[in-house]
């Protein structure tokens, strides 16, 4: 698993929701939930998950903590429920590997100053998704601090074997206030002569 440590240092662990188990009655097709005949909410079992990045791409189970949702009828609900389960997953984490050297990857839902604490308080490194939404205040001075920053950028170009040359820019932006913490900002632009496509995350690196 060494070869996988991004900067040689850090154990990558990837952290996300699933459905473990649908629910056991009741449940409707496209995964809604349902009513049964007795006009209760069917069940279904949500699991936090936490898996180790290996060498290739090479995804391992790593650690995880169930979440039992009963009618999660707002996608807030599902998030609350998750960030709360993370809390519990961190404690979990930091007691079994103490010095484990660990970034956090995962989307744009963990992309909260709850997490972040949670990980500046463990000594964790992490790279979570940014979009539009998810925090707003954050990304608008995002999107207000590039225009201040014209060195802080990168353009990368190169011929794919297809011939078709890719152009990725990069813009970052430092010190940006989550909560009590800082994060950085990293923009990405995907331009090839068909589209553009733009990603974005925070980290702590």
């Amino acid at each position: 698993l060494e070869p996988a440590r991004l900067l040689d240092t850090w154990y990558v662990l990837v952290v996300d929701g699933t459905v473990q188990e649908k629910c056991r009655e009741g449940h409707a097709a496209g995964g809604k939930l349902a009513r049964n005949a007795e006009g209760t909410s069917a069940r279904y079992r949500y699991v936090l998950q936490i898996s180790l990045l290996g060498p290739g791409g090479l995804c391992l189970p790593f650690m995880h903590e169930s979440i039992d949702m009963h009618d999660p009828k707002k996608e807030t609900e599902k998030e609350d429920c998750e960030i709360k389960a993370f809390q519990r997953l961190a404690k979990r984490l930091k007691a079994a590997f103490p010095k484990l050297p660990i970034c956090l990857v995962g989307d744009a839902l963990y992309a909260a100053s709850t997490v972040v604490s949670t990980c500046e308080l463990n000594g964790w490194k992490y790279v979570f998704t940014l979009k539009d939404g998810r925090q707003p205040s954050l990304w608008d001075e995002v999107c207000t601090l590039v225009a201040l920053a014209p060195h802080d950028r990168h353009r990368d170009q190169h011929r794919e074997p297809s011939g078709r040359t890719l152009l990725r820019d990069y813009i970052w932006v430092e010190a940006l206030p989550l909560g009590e913490c800082t994060c950085a900002a990293i923009l990405e632009g995907e331009i090839t002569p068909a589209s553009a496509t733009l990603y974005a995350w925070i980290t702590n690196f």
